[in-house]
């Protein structure tokens, strides 16, 4: 499911997760404090070429999100800013997830699903799949790091930033089909991802 196709409830339950301080300190961030309304209006806004963003939904409840980001050399869409725009190959990674959902393989099964959409196809199949994910991490938060890895991710390299560590990881295309041959990357594999 799309964020756009979000229930009430789950928009309640994705600004909830927003405004937890100790998901928001995993993200090194604050907290939000901008209203529901200003905050689904942006993500919103954002949706489609910006960013792609699904809800992890589990029997029927949303209890995370993961998203796929600054997308690059180009647009998500071929053609989106100009027709010889080069298609995105490259993008940040991002999942957040309920503390009760921790521990629970919820958090393994997103990824291997946000990463078989991301490296299947894009939307429309107007564009390639990407051949490059990345994320940062911060230093202190080894249960993501070690998820990531299961993932197929690689550090590629840590640095101080604002007082804090933080660790860079990536994961090619290749690589990921590599490890995933019986996985065939697909929009439907998102758990709660588009039909």
């Amino acid at each position: 499911m799309e964020l756009p196709q979000l229930s009430r409830a789950d928009w309640r339950a994705l600004y909830a997760l927003y405004r937890d301080p100790e998901l928001a300190a995993l993200n090194a961030a604050a907290p939000t404090r901008i209203p529901r309304l200003v905050f689904r209006l942006l993500l919103l806004a954002e949706q489609g070429r910006e960013r792609m963003s699904f809800g992890v939904m589990v029997g029927g409840q949303l209890v995370g999100n993961a998203e796929l980001y600054s997308f690059g050399p180009g647009p998500l869409v071929r053609g989106a800013v100009h027709p010889a725009a080069p298609a995105a190959t490259r993008a940040t990674l991002g999942v957040m997830l309920a503390r009760s959902h921790w521990g629970q393989g919820y958090g393994q099964d997103t990824l291997n699903a946000l990463l078989a959409w991301g490296f299947g196809q894009a939307p429309d199949g107007l564009a390639p799949p990407l051949e490059r994910v990345r994320l940062t991490t911060l230093g202190s938060n080894q249960r993501a790091q070690a998820a990531f890895v299961r993932a197929g991710f690689e550090e590629k390299g840590r640095f101080q930033q604002r007082g804090r560590s933080e660790v860079n990881m990536e994961l090619c295309r290749g690589d990921w089909l590599a490890r995933h041959r019986h996985l065939p990357p697909s929009p439907a594999s998102v758990p709660g991802g588009p039909p």
